[in-house]
């Protein structure tokens, strides 16, 4: 119905390639490879706008998010290639850090335990230095959903005098976090 409306100069679409990490909610890639390359084709009328430039998130935060999709958004891993055009570029000039904990444990309650002091021993470490002048306020911990890990969490972090703050009954609707999460998703099971 589109084609047979649309002329020249009065079809504007919208499209991220990053979200085809939604491809297990039946996102399907294709749909914005094909028209992406029709925008980038000289006989096509139209113009192609990469709006990569990311104005909120501190620059070690855009590379890490670079460094994780261009590992997850592969032919090899997810059929899709992160192209140098789609990679964010930093406009906020903000600090920022990001750091990945692994975790190894025998069993899922292990598991949640390990987790949790793990997290408690990394924030203490973060607080305690004092060039950083960070509180405990200023550290948020996302979790999924209320499960065994937000009760370990908190057991742990009131035993060590760590304040906590839960807000698990509403969920927020920030497409930000819901895209980072699914990039976890991602992370963890790509297939």
């Amino acid at each position: 119905i589109i084609r047979r409306i649309a002329r020249e100069d009065n079809l504007f679409m919208v499209g991220d390639i990053k979200q085809s990490i939604y491809k297990f909610n039946l996102a399907d890639p294709e749909i914005f490879i094909k028209k992406a390359a029709e925008f980038k084709n000289a006989e096509f009328a139209g113009t192609l706008l990469c709006m990569n430039e990311n104005f909120r998130s501190a620059g070690k935060v855009v590379d890490a998010v670079n460094g994780v999709m261009e590992k997850v958004m592969s032919p090899a891993l997810g059929e899709i290639e992160y192209a140098p055009e789609e990679r964010l570029i930093c406009k906020n000039g903000g600090q920022g850090a990001v750091e990945a904990l692994l975790c190894e444990a025998n069993g899922a309650e292990e598991k949640v335990f390990r987790e949790a002091v793990m997290i408690a021993d990394k924030i203490g470490e973060i607080v305690s230095r004092t060039e950083d002048a960070v509180r405990y306020g200023d550290i948020t911990l996302l979790v999924r959903s209320r499960s065994d890990f937000s009760d370990a969490v908190k057991k742990i972090f009131q035993n060590r005098g760590i304040p906590l703050a839960f807000d698990l009954e509403e969920k927020q609707d920030i497409p930000e976090l819901d895209l980072f999460v699914n990039i976890l998703r991602v992370v963890e099971n790509p297939m």
